[in-house]
């Protein structure tokens, strides 16, 4: 058997042991990003058909609108215009969101490939880990300030990123 084996089992490679607050971290990583890829990777499909029922192009809000006419009901109203305002990532085109949701989707499983090499003590895992979840931290910062969202996925994967950090001196070179 190869001490070399890249795999997902949890095995080390080294003379260390997997300390078992990595061992944590690394699993929780699995679930939450593996969830987070699966999301990208189902919202990258499925955003043709939102955009198509958020009235891009005469779809069912813009069917409903025009159907309402003009009711006189102030919630309704406030909520035709903030529908309106939210539109300017709906017009940058289903192509553009996709490629958006594609990248993400990459940087979650490059997230996982970073964890998998850190449950064998490789520091290259503590790299790649970083470059992923960096750009998803931008990411959702940048969604944070948009207004789609809030700051606790962001605050949630800075505070991945500091444990894992501290967690660096149980890794090894490879």
């Amino acid at each position: 058997m190869s001490d070399n084996n890249d795999t997902l089992d949890g095995g080390t490679s080294g003379s260390g042991t997997l300390p078992s607050f990595l061992n944590v971290l690394t699993i929780l990583t699995f679930i939450g990003r593996g969830l987070a890829a699966l999301t990208y990777l189902i919202g990258a499909f499925a955003f043709g058909t939102l955009m198509s029922l958020m009235g891009m192009g005469g779809g069912a809000m813009d069917q409903m609108r025009d159907s309402m006419g003009d009711l006189g009901d102030p919630e309704m109203a406030d909520a035709f215009a903030a529908m309106d305002s939210a539109s300017g990532l709906l017009t940058m085109g289903s192509g553009a969101i996709m490629a958006i949701f594609l990248v993400l989707s990459v940087c979650a499983v490059l997230c996982i490939v970073g964890a998998a090499r850190m449950r064998k003590l490789r520091k290259s895992g503590f790299t790649l880990y970083v470059i992923g979840n960096g750009v998803l931290l931008l990411a959702g910062i940048w969604l944070a300030t948009q207004g789609f969202g809030g700051y606790l996925g962001v605050i949630i994967t800075a505070a991945f990123i500091g444990m894992y950090a501290m967690n660096r001196k149980h890794l090894v070179n490879d």
